[in-house]
């Protein structure tokens, strides 16, 4: 266990795959349900035992129903965009749908 925490870094920390985390988390003495912990919950345990500073992370929480109405909305504008046959804002749009619904998926 000391070995491990002379060679996490914060940045490997966040890079971490919810399963990794996991592992991680499961070597540390006199914590129960890992299992059933969100990702977020896992970093902050591991970076307060392992002593990593986080205060200028962003956070993971990313308010769902906010972006959901702004694919909804950019998904109109597309539609628009499509039917006027405007290749590149299509294109442009296509790229920030994706780019929201990853937000939601990843986090």
């Amino acid at each position: 266990m000391s070995e491990e925490k002379q060679t996490i870094t914060k940045a490997e920390l966040l890079k971490l795959p919810l399963p990794k985390l996991r592992e991680v988390a499961l070597k540390i003495e006199g914590l129960q349900g890992v299992h059933g912990m969100s990702k977020e919950e896992l970093i902050k345990i591991i970076a307060n035992t392992y002593k990593i500073d986080l205060t200028d992370r962003p956070e993971l929480q990313v308010d769902k129903r906010a972006v959901k109405a702004k694919v909804k909305e950019l998904k109109a504008a597309l539609a628009q965009a499509r039917s006027g046959k405007d290749k590149r804002k299509t294109e442009a749009l296509k790229r920030r749908v994706r780019r929201l619904k990853h937000k939601i998926r990843w986090r």
